[in-house]
């Protein structure tokens, strides 16, 4: 019985064993039927997004087609109206053809005119030759004709006509008169030569140019009636077509809010009473509602961390939602560190006016020399101010004798001012060299460091100043006893003042 019951305790742990392999191989078929019921919820949820997609495709391609409809029957409107529009052109086409061809008509009968006109000039011109060689009986039948010619002096040419009639009959002839005199147009149109602007031709002529210059008005209204009536239509279709568009361009922007409302799933009640969206989740017309959205509290561009409610246009940046969410300890903590900031900035800005405060009065020659430094008098100007006890300051500005800019020597050492005492020599040295430099360099710039300022002291105390920056002259300004100065190198009285105006003693 022991060896049975072993047996059957062995053969219950095999069938344990045997239980545990089922069930961990239903919890492996387990997993893979939820794996399996995943995967289908993402193709459903695929397949939806796809089935969106197509409807949003075919209703984009319904629109297209429908715009496209009607383009193609607002173009059709459009070349009728343009047809109808050209019919006046065309019809003022043909009446100005026509009146070019009667114009064309009255000048052919104007030079037939012309040349009968012509030839009896010739016969009036030979009949008034042979009449002049004859006898004294012969001379006076002539002179009776011209007085009886005198009565129709209205029709013909005559000496006493104004150059005003001379010019008009001239411009009818076609002859050009602009720089005649009143005897070169008698010349060429001939005494006694029948006037045309008083015959009936003329005034033919003058009907006829009248009627083609009121025909070329009328022409030229109905075109420009015709070009006004196509701007107008073309500015009614134009604002029709913008119309249009804007209805089409607020459809999509409905059917777009519609689209973009399932977004609108933050609810904040301290910053708007609506659901509110991410604004970087937002399109607006088909582009980012970032790209063009202010911020509603503060008027700033938006940034990411916005939020917006597209029903009532409504938009807010990150600074202003945070301060719109804090609570009431954060509140009063943000208080306390923008008053600490504010007291941070005013200490900042009171330091720093107070270096440069100090810069300043640091800097400030006043504040630095006696007046009689800034301005020497009279006295300190003259050379022999102090006669032969005094120290003279002096100044160069130049190139040395480099063999490019200078050949004979240092430049030219020039007098600027004398001293009684070493102390103000030395003190007008110092303004003259580094607030009065040649390059109007400030006296701060000029002491930093590398600047290449040498200053040396002599044994009796007396200062010199040189400086020679990159690519430009040498600054040297010295103190030296007065009766040493006409005997340095160059030296010279003439004075260089402060203002750059040489001064001769």
């Amino acid at each position: 019985i022991r060896q049975e019951g072993e047996a059957v305790k062995h053969q219950k742990e095999n069938l344990e064993k045997e239980i545990n392999i089922i069930r961990q191989e239903g919890e492996a078929v387990k997993e893979q039927k939820e794996n399996l019921e995943k995967k289908i919820n993402i193709i459903r949820q695929e397949g939806e997004a796809v089935k969106e997609q197509k409807e949003k495709y075919e209703q984009e391609a319904c629109l297209a087609c429908i715009e496209k409809e009607q383009i193609r029957i607002e173009l059709k409107s459009f070349m009728q109206q343009k047809e109808d529009a050209e019919r006046p052109a065309l019809a003022a086409h043909e009446e100005e053809i026509r009146c070019k061809e009667d114009v064309k008509s009255a000048k052919q009968a104007l030079d037939t005119y012309s040349a009968k006109l012509k030839s009896m000039q010739n016969n009036d011109s030979s009949g008034s030759s042979a009449e002049g060689v004859g006898s004294e009986k012969s001379t006076e039948p002539s002179k009776k004709k011209q007085k009886t010619g005198k009565q129709k002096k209205s029709e013909v040419v005559t000496k006493s006509m104004k150059v005003v009639e001379l010019k008009e009959e001239a411009a009818a002839r076609g002859i050009d008169t602009t720089k005649m005199k009143k005897d070169s147009i008698l010349d060429c149109l001939v005494v006694g030569s029948k006037l045309m602007t008083k015959s009936e031709a003329w005034g033919e002529i003058l009907r006829l140019r009248k009627k083609f210059e009121e025909e070329q008005l009328e022409a030229q209204r109905k075109e420009n009636e015709r070009l006004r009536h196509i701007e107008m239509q073309r500015q009614q279709e134009e604002m029709k077509r913008k119309a249009q568009h804007q209805v089409e361009r607020e459809k999509k922007r409905v059917w777009e809010i519609g689209e973009q409302a399932s977004k609108h799933t933050y609810d904040f009640p301290t910053v708007h009473g609506c659901k509110l969206a991410k604004t970087e989740e937002l399109n607006f017309h088909g582009d980012p509602r970032s790209y063009v959205a202010n911020c509603s509290e503060c008027r700033s561009h938006l940034s990411f961390g916005a939020y917006a409610c597209e029903k009532c246009d409504f938009d807010i940046c990150a600074k202003c939602f945070w301060e719109l969410t804090m609570t009431p300890e954060e509140k009063k903590i943000e208080e306390v560190l923008k008053a600490a900031q504010e007291k941070e900035r005013r200490e900042y800005e009171e330091l720093k006016e107070k270096e440069e405060e100090e810069h300043r009065k640091k800097w400030d020659p006043k504040s630095n020399f006696k007046s009689n430094i800034l301005k020497p008098s009279d006295n300190n100007t003259n050379p022999d101010g102090n006669k032969q006890t005094g120290y003279t300051v002096w100044s160069s500005d130049g190139y040395g004798n480099d063999g490019w800019h200078r050949y004979n020597g240092p430049p030219d050492k020039e007098f600027n001012s004398t001293y009684a005492t070493i102390e103000d020599a030395n003190a007008r040295a110092r303004y003259l060299f580094y607030w009065k430099n040649p390059w109007g360099q400030g006296a701060d710039e000029l002491m930093e460091e590398g600047q290449g300022v040498n200053e040396s002291v002599d044994k009796n105390g007396l200062k010199t100043y040189d400086v020679t920056p990159d690519d430009s002259t040498t600054w040297t300004v010295g103190v030296v006893p007065n009766i040493a100065f006409v005997y340095l190198e160059n030296a010279t009285i003439r004075r260089n003042n402060d203002d750059g105006n040489f001064v001769m003693f």
